[in-house]
């Protein structure tokens, strides 16, 4: 479950949040900060590659993909429809995480790029 909050956030963090943002939004950043989860750039580089094979638990993937099927073929209440957010929310960062990962590895050598043959 997620919990939506209001934040007064010092300008200097606001700026270095939307320095790293990327494509993401700067709220983004923050959460995954908040999260405590080490920036790809600052993983050892054995780190780095465990991170680019992570994958979401078994038991949420399937959860994830039952609540879609039942959300496509019959609806869902508010209560899954939140659930079913969150797991996509933990999906989204998921796949995040592993492609800057996978980016910082490949740049330094450490994995192949995924377009080489």
């Amino acid at each position: 479950m997620t919990e939506t909050v209001t934040l007064e956030v010092p300008s200097e963090v606001m700026a270095r949040a939307e320095g790293e943002r990327t494509s993401r939004r700067a709220e983004d950043v923050l959460v995954e900060w908040a999260s405590g989860e080490a920036p790809a750039d600052s993983l050892s580089d054995a780190a780095r590659v465990a991170r680019c094979g992570l994958m979401m638990s078994e038991a949420d993937q399937k959860e994830m993909s039952e609540l879609l099927w039942r959300q496509r073929e019959q609806g869902i209440g508010v209560a899954e429809r939140a659930r079913l957010h969150e797991l996509l929310g933990i999906y989204q960062r998921g796949n995040i995480s592993k492609a800057e990962a996978s980016r910082v590895a490949v740049s330094r050598g450490l994995i192949p790029s995924p377009g080489a043959a």
